[in-house]
């Protein structure tokens, strides 16, 4: 059989029937036994064959109980964070890196003082590592300022 030359091994955008055959393209490694597979009239939830079923809006069949019993679990963890985060300190009573605000002008302070710095050094010599040790100590003495 014919080969191509190795200088132009590359200059096909496909595969040849050749390369395929040689790769296992297309082959099956191994075979899945049954009870890797899902059978049809199975729950979605407790693998079970269907005890008066119930259909998604998505397609999803489940058992009746299987869903009663998975949405009222979610309820209960959905009150429980939301006890969660009601009981968290407000944000005034944390300290200030726990404070960030989205809003550029709340922050231009800070980024001033950085220009400040940076001004007072020449800038292209910093590296990026550099850059972040020196905005990581404005940011250290800006919290006890």
């Amino acid at each position: 059989m014919p080969q191509r030359h190795s200088k132009n091994n590359d200059d096909l955008a496909f595969f040849t029937y050749d390369e395929k055959r040689k790769r296992g393209y297309g082959t099956q490694r191994e075979h899945l036994g049954k009870d890797s597979i899902k059978p049809f009239d199975a729950c979605c939830l407790c693998l079970m064959p269907f005890i008066d079923p119930l259909f998604g809006h998505k397609g999803h069949v489940f058992c009746k109980e299987c869903i009663r019993e998975f949405l009222l679990a979610q309820k209960k963890d959905i009150k429980r964070i939301v006890e969660v985060l009601k009981n968290q300190p407000s944000p005034r009573h944390l300290p200030l890196h726990y404070k960030l605000s989205l809003r550029a002008y709340q922050w231009r302070f800070l980024m001033d003082k950085v220009e400040k710095k940076f001004a007072g050094w020449k800038k292209g010599i910093l590296s990026r590592a550099g850059c972040l040790v020196l905005v990581n100590s404005v940011i250290q003495v800006l919290r006890i300022y």
